[in-house]
C-alpha cells in the first residue's frame, strides 16, 4: 500500500469499526488486494541452509500442547484435593479431636490412645522426668526432667523424637504452661519454697530463656488464650497475695484490684477458654455462708482492665468450693465441693443454666482432686489422691456423670488433634 492507503486504515482504526466511514474501509481492502505479495526470490532461506540462517524455535504440535495443559490442569487438581484432605492443626482454643493421653510413672513418660488404650513408653531412662504438658497444636510435649543442681525443662515430639533441652534452672518446679501459639512456655520455679517462686519465659526451640522482671514473689503464671497478657499470683507487701497483670513480654505490670482474705488466695488463676474472664480461689469471701473456699470470676477486657467480678456459690450446702477447670469452649467447668466432712467432683455451666451435678467418687476432706478435660469436651479424667490411702482414677462422662474406675494413672495431659 501507499502513504495515502495507510493514512486512511490509520484514520479508520482510530474512528473505530462502529463509526468509522464504510467507504474508507473499502479503498483500504481494494489497496490491499491490488498489492502483489513479496516475490519470492527476495527471501533469503530460498538460497541458504535454514540452518545457516537463523535459530530455529521449537513448536509444539498441538496435540502434544493440549495434553500437556492437560496433565497441567490434572496435577493442580490433584494438589488441591490433596491439600483439602489433610487435617490442619486445630485453633489455639476450642474443641478438637482426642489424641494421645501422657502421664508420668515411676519417672518415666507413657503414651496412650486415650483412656482406655494401650500404653507404651514414650520418655525412660535413668532420670527421672515427670510434669508433662502438650502445647495447644498438640505437636510438642514440654515435661521436666530433675538433675542434679536443679531441673531441665524438655520438649518431644508425640512419637518420642527430637527430644531437646529448652534449658536449666535451680530449685523445684511449680507450674509449666505452653503460650498459646506454641512458641515459648512460662515455668515457675523457686528454690526456697513458697516465698521464693520466680518465672521465667522459654523459648520453644531451644534458643534460650529470659526471667521475668515482675518485681515481686510470683507464682500460676499463664498465658492469657489470644497471647496478649500474662496473669500470676503475686506476693504483696503485707505478706498476703494479689492477682496481678502484665503485658506478654512481662512487662507494665499492675494489680487487678479484687480483696484479697488469706496468705493463699488467688490458687487456681486461669483464664476461661475465650480469654475474657479470669477464675480463681478465695478464702471466706462471704461472711456468715461458712464457706471455707469460693470461686471468684473476674471480666477482663482487651486492655487487661477488670469490669466486674462476680462469686459463684455451686452447692447451697457446701462449705467449700475450688479449683475451678474449664471445658475447652468454656461452656462448663468443674470444681471440688466439699460438705459434711467429704470432697466430690461437681460440674456445671459457665452460665448457670443448668443444674450442678455431682459426679465420681467421694473422698476425704483433705483429698486432693486433679482434673483433665478431653479435647472433644465430653471426658473428664480424674484422679483422687486421699490423705490416707491410695489414689484412684477416673473416666467421667459429662453428659450423663457416669464414673468409670481406670486401672492405670492415665491423667496427665491431652493432646488435641484437628476435628
Amino acid at each position: 500500500m501507499n502513504e495515502s492507503m495507510d493514512r486512511a486504515l490509520a484514520d479508520w482504526l482510530r474512528v473505530g469499526p462502529e463509526d468509522g466511514s464504510r467507504e474508507s474501509l473499502e479503498r483500504v481492502l481494494a489497496a490491499t488486494r491490488r498489492t502483489p505479495q513479496r516475490p519470492g526470490w527476495t527471501f533469503l532461506e530460498r538460497w541458504l541452509p535454514m540452518q545457516l540462517t537463523m535459530a530455529r524455535t521449537p513448536q509444539l504440535r498441538p496435540i502434544l500442547y493440549l495434553a500437556l495443559v492437560a496433565l497441567l490442569i490434572a496435577a493442580v487438581a490433584a494438589a488441591a484435593l490433596l491439600v483439602g484432605s489433610q487435617k490442619r492443626v486445630p485453633e489455639p482454643f476450642g474443641l478438637a479431636r482426642n489424641g494421645a493421653v501422657v502421664f508420668e510413672q515411676d519417672g518415666d513418660l507413657l503414651i496412650a490412645d486415650g483412656l482406655d488404650g494401650p500404653t507404651r513408653t514414650l520418655v525412660s531412662g535413668p532420670e527421672t522426668d515427670y510434669f508433662p504438658v502438650f502445647s495447644r497444636q498438640g505437636d510438642r510435649l514440654a515435661f521436666v526432667r530433675d538433675i542434679e543442681d536443679g531441673i531441665q525443662l524438655m520438649s518431644v515430639r508425640p512419637d518420642g523424637s527430637d527430644a531437646k533441652v529448652l534449658g536449666s534452672f535451680p530449685g523445684e518446679l511449680e507450674r509449666v504452661t505452653w503460650s498459646p501459639d506454641g512458641s515459648a512456655l512460662l515455668m515457675t520455679f523457686t528454690e526456697t519454697g513458697i516465698e521464693g517462686f520466680r518465672v521465667a519465659l522459654v523459648n520453644a526451640d531451644g534458643s534460650g530463656s529470659r526471667e521475668l522482671a515482675l518485681g515481686r514473689v510470683a507464682d500460676y503464671a499463664g498465658w492469657r488464650p489470644d497471647g496478649s497478657h500474662v496473669v500470676f499470683r503475686g506476693r504483696l507487701d503485707d505478706g498476703k497475695s494479689g492477682a496481678f497483670i502484665a503485658d506478654a513480654d512481662g512487662t507494665n505490670v499492675r494489680r487487678l484490684p479484687i480483696d484479697t482474705t488469706d496468705l493463699v488466695d488467688f490458687e487456681g488463676l486461669s483464664w476461661t477458654p475465650d480469654g475474657t474472664r479470669l477464675s480463681f480461689m478465695s478464702a471466706g469471701v462471704l461472711a456468715g455462708t461458712g464457706m471455707n473456699w469460693q470461686i471468684g470470676v473476674a471480666t477482663i477486657d482487651a486492655a487487661g482492665t477488670m469490669t466486674d467480678l462476680e462469686w459463684l456459690k455451686l452447692d447451697p450446702a457446701s462449705r467449700g468450693e475450688t479449683y475451678p477447670t474449664w471445658s475447652p469452649d468454656g461452656s462448663q467447668f468443674t470444681s471440688v465441693v466439699e460438705k459434711t466432712g467429704r470432697r466430690q467432683l461437681a460440674i456445671a455451666s459457665a452460665n448457670g443454666s443448668d443444674p450442678v451435678r455431682l459426679v465420681g467418687p467421694e473422698a476425704d476432706n483433705r483429698a486432693a482432686f486433679d482434673t483433665t478435660w478431653s479435647p472433644d469436651g465430653q471426658t473428664v479424667a480424674l484422679a483422687v489422691h486421699p490423705s490416707v490411702g491410695d489414689s484412684t482414677f477416673w473416666s467421667i462422662d459429662v453428659a450423663s456423670g457416669a464414673a468409670t474406675q481406670l486401672q492405670n494413672s492415665k491423667t496427665g495431659t491431652w493432646q488435641r488433634l484437628a476435628p
